[in-house]
């Protein structure tokens, strides 16, 4: 099974089930144009603030946002901040089985309050309570956890722990003993340094550089095997920060793999972990597989370091960072069902077509016109049978493997379909059902395929001039008299 096929058929059935430290993020967003004549600190004129899940309830509302069905379990405070917590998870479509003490009344839920000046964090206000639960408090949660495994309702448990005080050792080791009991993965975001009373037995820990240096006291790769051996964890997902992931797999010893992370604008980290997490446990609930699990979890993750804020990561974005950064921009008949559906939801989306054999000059102006008609371009690519019908034994020059990946490598093209005929044509048109269909202008005088259906969905058909005189044809030429 792809990837893309993961996403879009597994992933909306996984039931996956969150445990931890519950959290309001809170953020006052402002300007600054001066320092204050009382202290040496910029005078912040506030313009704006806003309210999001934070900690655990980040990871609830990341995978819920990437399609999975999601309980989240916990403890917070009877103040005015778990009661927007809950509203905000309602608002994510996250069951919330948080749990309280109404005779605790000074137990906080935890808020960290940002201060940004014109983008830029410049302060940050925690206020909470740090202390372990009662352990009448994890028998509630475990019951939570024992009720979901009973009834089947999850396929995988995250342990979001931010060493706030409800994961205790004796609740970590409950959940991981009744998880494996039932064969169900459990995937540990840590904080504590001591694994043997907490994480022991987990199926994957996700360590970031500075916790896995700090617990091990060994360089990243030894330091990752050694919490792999010493605590019986299967799996080692170590964050790098801009030196991608690690991954052990305690299965095969000495063979870490270190997944390379694509170059982006870092405008935030925060939650960044919450997200690598999500999808591992997501990506693991659903094929099983690791290493792709670990693949698709660092390139998500670099989608969340261009927000600021926690913040969660949608099934659509992550289509477009598995098209480009996975390099399957080449995609099936089924997948471009699905994904177009998805894009034209909220973009507009452009389709062309072509043989595109020795893509030259004339073919990369014509791409990059369309492309700029919309927000995302789809390339019907005639394949080498057809093409062999339309102009003869002796094309393509080009296979039509090869053309594609060319095709892909252009920054203005979000996906590319390979079609043998043109009735394959014209369905893969009625079912991307473009807002722009974009031919060139010497087909003025043609029957277009497609371009009748267009009136259906509101579509529009686009002739382009070429600025650019060239055709294959007219190289293929070139090549030949110089020889």
């Amino acid at each position: 099974m792809s990837l893309l096929e993961q996403v879009r058929d597994k992933w909306p059935t996984r039931k996956m089930l969150v445990v931890g430290d519950v959290m309001l993020d809170s953020y006052i967003w402002g300007t600054s144009s001066r320092i204050s004549p009382e202290a040496p600190v910029p005078v912040i004129n506030a313009i704006g603030n806003s309210r999001r899940p934070g900690g655990a309830a980040n990871v609830a509302c990341i995978l819920a946002a990437l399609g999975a069905k999601v309980t989240l379990t916990g403890y917070y405070g009877c103040d005015n901040a778990s009661n927007e917590l809950s509203i905000l998870l309602d608002a994510n479509k996250v069951k919330n089985f948080l749990i309280r003490d109404l005779l605790d009344k000074e137990y906080k839920t935890t808020i960290k309050e940002r201060v940004f000046a014109d983008g830029v964090q410049i302060a940050r206000i925690d206020d909470e309570t740090i202390k372990p639960i009662t352990l009448s408090t994890a028998e509630c949660i475990l019951n939570v956890v024992k009720q979901n495994l009973k009834a089947k309702m999850c396929d995988a448990i995250v342990l979001s722990d931010y060493a706030k005080g409800v994961l205790t050792p004796y609740l970590c080791t409950e959940i991981i003993h009744q998880a494996s009991q039932a064969n169900i993965p459990v995937i540990v975001d840590p904080k504590a340094q001591d694994f043997a009373l907490k994480y022991c037995g987990a199926t994957v820990v996700c360590p970031n550089k500075k916790e896995l240096a700090e617990i091990t006291g060994y360089g990243y790769e030894e330091g990752a095997e050694k919490l792999a051996s010493d605590y019986s964890i299967k799996y080692v997902v170590a964050t790098l920060s801009d030196a991608g992931i690690l991954l052990v797999d305690s299965e095969l010893p000495n063979a870490p793999k270190r997944i390379s992370t694509k170059t982006r604008m870092v405008r935030d980290v925060c939650g960044a972990g919450d997200v690598v997490t999500s999808v591992i446990a997501l990506a693991l609930a659903s094929s099983g597989d690791i290493e792709s699990a670990a693949l698709l979890a660092n390139s998500i993750a670099g989608l969340s370091v261009e927000k600021v804020g926690t913040s969660t990561v949608t099934r659509e974005e992550v289509i477009h960072s598995l098209l480009y950064d996975v390099g399957t921009k080449v995609i099936s008949h089924v997948d471009v069902k699905w994904i177009s559906e998805s894009w034209r939801s909220h973009s507009k989306v452009v389709f062309t077509n072509g043989c595109f054999d020795m893509l030259h000059a004339g073919h990369v102006d014509l791409l990059n016109r369309a492309r700029q008609l919309g927000d995302y371009l789809i390339v019907g690519l005639n394949s080498d049978k057809s093409i062999r019908k339309l102009k003869g034994l002796n094309r393509p020059i080009i296979n039509e493997r090869d053309r594609a990946a060319i095709l892909s490598a252009l920054s203005c093209v979000d996906a590319v379909v390979i079609v043998n005929s043109e009735e394959e044509l014209w369905t893969l048109i009625n079912t991307v059902k473009p807002h722009c269909l974009v031919k060139g202008s010497e087909y003025e005088d043609h029957n277009i395929v497609g371009s009748n259906d267009l009136v259906q969905w509101g579509g529009k058909l686009i002739l382009l001039n070429h600025n650019v005189d060239y055709t294959t044809t007219q190289t293929i030429d070139t090549i030949l008299s110089r020889f």
